[in-house]
């Protein structure tokens, strides 16, 4: 084959690379797939497939999305706090500002878990 113009072996990597650019694979399942290459224990190797498969870019998308509720929320409250007043009980405000403050405590939670791990 080393006889056939334009072909060539592959380097290490370009095929990992070409799926990242093209989209194919995201920055995270990349980064599995190279802990997975480097892991020299089972647990090592269960925590990169994981990896590799999404769990970790699902986690992002999922606190992604707690957030960008969360900040809706917030903006509606601000924008619109005086206008909403009458329409929002006083208890309703609290119940709203309350799982506001959960929410963002449960992101951050999550992310310093994630710090640990």
């Amino acid at each position: 084959l080393d006889a056939l113009p334009g072909l060539r072996a592959a380097d290490r990597g370009e095929f990992t690379r070409r799926a990242f650019e093209a989209g194919k694979l995201g920055l995270t399942a990349v980064e599995g797939l190279a802990d997975l290459l480097a892991a020299t224990t089972g647990a090592q190797r269960r925590q990169a497939l994981a990896q590799a498969g999404g769990a970790l870019e699902r986690r992002y998308a999922d606190w992604r999305r707690e957030l960008a509720r969360c900040r809706a929320r917030a903006e509606v409250l601000v924008d619109f706090g005086d206008d909403v007043e009458g329409d929002v009980s006083q208890e309703e405000g609290v119940e709203v500002r309350a799982d506001l403050r959960e929410s963002v405590g449960r992101v951050a939670s999550d992310l310093r878990r994630a710090l640990d791990e």
